[in-house]
């Protein structure tokens, strides 16, 4: 009998621990995908609390899947030192970025 309850209680704590990994997988993948900065920090509260209704997790895990990954760092193409995907002068050199995307160019626009 006390083999019994020992692995029920062992079966109890894999089932706990299986859930506990899916209910964070979001946040996993948008890390693992370079997901960072605000949109991240959305996730992760988003998850914590809506991702138990079942829906909110799985359009979570969509939006982890499916986030833009913009925060990544990139290199001055003059200088080679890091400059923010945001910058488009590099803060060592002063030089701008040669290549500028549609969005950024419609950004640019709508700040001015």
């Amino acid at each position: 009998m006390a083999i019994m309850q020992l692995i029920g209680s062992v079966l109890k704590g894999v089932l706990i621990f299986v859930v506990a990994a899916l209910y964070f997988a979001p946040m996993v993948i948008a890390s693992a995908r370079g997901v960072s900065g605000n949109r991240c920090t959305t996730i992760v509260i988003v998850n914590l609390l809506l991702g138990w209704t079942g829906i909110g997790w799985l359009v979570v895990l969509l939006w982890a899947l499916c986030a833009a990954v913009y925060d990544r760092p990139r290199l001055c193409p003059f200088c080679a030192e890091v400059m923010k995907f945001e910058d488009f002068f590099c803060g060592n050199c002063g030089r701008v970025r040669v290549s500028i995307s549609a969005d950024e160019r419609h950004s640019i626009d709508t700040k001015s």
